[in-house]
């Protein structure tokens, strides 16, 4: 997003932390930084990007609309991901999609690890560590995309988003 883009009362989307709304744009040490706040009232969180930082500034997205959000979920349904044996590439492999805002492949990576989830519950076993951390943030992600530009709570847009995706 280019740093024109952004302004102070417009909410955007942050890498892989979510909502936040862009609250001011302050000087500390002779640099410029955006602030932006997290609209999670679990976990809220202050960010300082720096103006001068592109790296940190490309990882501040416009929100998605509605309309871009449900063909996602609706395009997902037909994709799928195949499942890294590799533990090591597989967690490289998601968190580079948790870092984009590619929703229709934070969408499949859900779907892969719901379906890997399902395998292993056959045999009394469940997900690591690392890979249930990021089907819980990837999850977060899209719950509070959803719930945010259908204006309802990350509550009902879960139960509206598990009605519409099977393996949710």
């Amino acid at each position: 997003m280019n740093k024109k883009d952004v302004r102070i009362g417009k909410h955007v989307f942050y890498n892989s932390v979510g909502i936040c709304l862009v609250t001011d744009k302050i000087v500390m040490d002779d640099n410029e930084y955006f602030v932006l706040k997290t609209i999670d009232i679990k976990n809220e969180s202050t960010l300082y990007i720096p103006l001068n930082n592109e790296q940190l500034l490309d990882k501040i997205c416009d929100i998605t609309t509605k309309n871009h959000i449900q063909k996602c979920i609706d395009d997902s349904k037909a994709l799928t991901m195949p499942w890294n044996e590799n533990r090591r590439e597989r967690q490289e492999q998601f968190n580079n999609i948790l870092k984009t805002d590619d929703y229709l492949k934070i969408l499949v990576m859900i779907k892969c690890l719901c379906s890997r989830n399902d395998e292993l519950k056959k045999d009394n076993k469940r997900l690591s560590t690392c890979d249930n951390d990021v089907l819980l943030k990837a999850r977060f992600i899209i719950e509070q995309l959803y719930a945010f530009v259908h204006n309802i709570d990350i509550l009902a847009a879960k139960e509206k988003i598990e009605k519409q995706f099977n393996m949710y």
